[in-house]
């Protein structure tokens, strides 16, 4: 007799064998790029950090930096966005398999440029795939996670958790 659950189990653990591995790599080609923009910016590479994002983004980027004033503040600005150590808290990959989004919780320095202490935040970067590489779409601070204020009567209660 054909046993469904048996079956499905089967086919469920094979889905999740051939998927981790591929959800890794996506990972660590994610962290890869995204660490390689950061390292471009660091070192004031302009040409090298437009060509890690995706061409979409280099034109409105090149658009809005004519100015060499306009050049130096949008390097200010990706300079900020660069962690001194952060780890990878989720990856979301699109359904399309041509998206995904890394979510990071990092450190941040002190910048007296822009008056921000040392601060720890997390930050969603938005990548696409583009002629096989991933390219960086969008780079999105999301603030301090234990500087978030819960409301009233949604903290989390472990005895509920059972």
């Amino acid at each position: 007799m054909f046993d469904r659950l048996g079956f499905f189990s089967i086919v469920l653990l094979a889905c999740l064998v051939v998927a981790g591995p591929v959800l890794a790599q996506d990972a660590a080609e994610l962290t890869r790029a995204f660490d390689e923009h950061n390292s471009a910016a660091k070192a004031g590479e302009l040409k090298k950090m437009l060509s890690l994002r995706t061409i979409e983004q280099q034109k409105d980027i090149n658009r809005e930096i004519v100015k060499r004033q306009d050049r130096h503040y949008f390097l200010l600005l990706a300079r900020a966005q660069i962690p001194e150590s952060y780890e990878v808290e989720h990856v979301a990959k699109g359904r399309d398999g041509q998206s995904a989004t890394l979510y990071l919780l990092g450190q941040f320095p002190a910048m007296r440029e822009i008056e921000r202490p040392r601060t720890r935040m997390e930050e969603m970067i938005s990548f696409k795939k583009e002629e096989g590489k991933w390219e960086i779409d969008s780079a999105l601070p999301l603030g301090d996670p234990d500087k978030v204020k819960t409301p009233r009567g949604l903290e989390l209660r472990p005895s509920e958790c059972r």
